[in-house]
């Protein structure tokens, strides 16, 4: 899978990760070292091995070669599979891989006979060949694909997700002809209890609606980071709508928009895993996605948007929990894994469930609160507006700063200074 804007240290832009992506990835690693560096915390672990480790760095050492090397290759395979639907894509990556033979052919001893990379797969089926195509490059050539994996020049193969809130929807139908919508927005959750079966006695506080936008806030950003495949990765989803949306934590609330808002891009911009400059600009479009989701209706729902993203919400944590009970049962089993790691492992695992068995409850809380005061966030459209506009000029500005810094000093640097007066013993 291509996970668009994310990034990992400085190498990769569009960050490509495994299909087997499991809970392991999750494991804090407290009073642990980085199996690689011997020196800071780790921060994931190998799917593969089980080793962990702090960074990108570490995972591409020599060290750790047998899986990084097999990490690539799943990067090759994912690269054609995604590109099966569209002919047009197959064709660029033709172009691609005869590009990296011509740029490599030059390295190779003149005696040696490179078969035009063309020719070599010509008879071969791109959706059903993907593994011979791999064994048919060269090193040189896997290397140069690797290189490209780490810079990011893959996005231009990767089709941009088109989220359910921005179809068309057809709000017009002829008098006498049933509406045969097609629905393109989650499956809503049914049998949603009544708000007063779960607060029998109170009320519910005024400030539930600035909760409901910040979960929305995280929702539509998980949606937009992981290019639609956020609920193929749940585990991981899961996780970093944790971290994002503090409506999901205990006893978190939010004041305001601007609040709800913030909090948000708080975490993000605190976050290593993202870089800052390249996240900024979608972090600040996603306010436009939690507005969509609030005007998304049909004629028969006015509240379907927000009934469908929070149900979406509820998939994701209850199939992460799902997910991490399996690799809990899997790691019991093996035999590999020394006693301290596995206990390690469960007290991570477990952990992470007590917070998704909070958030879990949260969130059908939200459901049944929506489900009655839900057309009250319309009211809050214009103040999202307002947040989007004075958050993209603030953001133009700090850019249009660096860039005269940058042009000024002649890079992104700023050169040391020269010495105008140095006195002479």
């Amino acid at each position: 899978m291509l996970r668009i804007m994310a990034k990992v240290d400085d190498a990769i832009l569009i960050h490509v990760e495994p299909d087997d992506t499991n809970a392991e990835i999750l494991a804090s690693g407290k009073g642990r070292v980085c199996n690689f560096c011997l020196n800071k915390p780790p921060k994931y672990t190998c799917p593969r091995c089980n080793q962990v480790y702090c960074s990108s760095d570490c995972y591409k050492s020599k060290k750790h070669l047998s899986c990084s090397e097999s990490f690539y290759k799943d990067c090759f395979m994912e690269c054609l599979a995604d590109c099966r639907a569209a002919p047009g894509d197959k064709e660029k990556i033709m172009e691609m891989l005869n590009r990296v033979n011509e740029e490599t052919a030059v390295d190779f001893d003149d005696n040696t006979e490179i078969e035009d990379l063309e020719e070599r797969i010509q008879d071969l089926d791109l959706d059903k060949d993907a593994d011979k195509i791999w064994d048919i490059l060269t090193e040189k050539e896997k290397q140069e694909f690797t290189s490209m994996v780490r810079e990011g020049c893959l996005g231009g193969l990767v089709e941009v997700w088109i989220p359910w809130w921005e179809s068309k929807k057809n709000l017009i139908v002829e008098e006498g002809k049933p509406n045969k919508e097609e629905a393109t927005h989650p499956e809503i959750k049914g049998g949603i209890p009544a708000l007063s079966e779960l607060l029998p006695k109170s009320k519910p506080s005024s400030d539930i609606k600035y909760n409901v936008i910040n979960l929305l806030y995280g929702y539509a950003f998980i949606c937009r980071l992981h290019n639609g495949e956020h609920c193929e990765t749940a585990v991981e989803s899961c996780q970093e709508l944790l971290d994002l949306s503090a409506a999901l934590g205990p006893g978190q609330a939010c004041a305001s928009t601007g609040e709800a808002i913030q909090m948000c891009l708080d975490t993000l911009f605190q976050k290593q895993d993202y870089d800052r400059d390249n996240v900024s600009e979608l972090s600040i479009s996603v306010i436009k996605d939690v507005i969509a989701i609030i005007q998304y209706k049909t004629l028969d729902n006015p509240l379907c948007g927000l009934m469908a993203a929070l149900t979406e919400v509820l998939h994701i944590i209850q199939n992460a929990k799902k997910s991490m009970s399996k690799d809990c049962m899997h790691t019991k089993n093996q035999a590999s894994k020394s006693p301290k790691s596995r206990c390690d492992f469960e007290g991570d695992i477990k952990a992470l469930k007590r917070k998704c068995f909070q958030a879990e409850k949260k969130v059908e809380f939200f459901l049944s609160w929506t489900q009655m005061f839900g057309l009250c966030l319309d009211g809050l459209v214009l103040e999202l507006e307002l947040q989007h506009s004075a958050r993209h000029s603030e953001n133009e500005s700090v850019n249009q700063t660096k860039n005269n810094l940058e042009k000024t000093w002649g890079g992104k640097v700023k050169p040391k200074e020269k010495v105008l007066i140095e006195e002479i013993s």
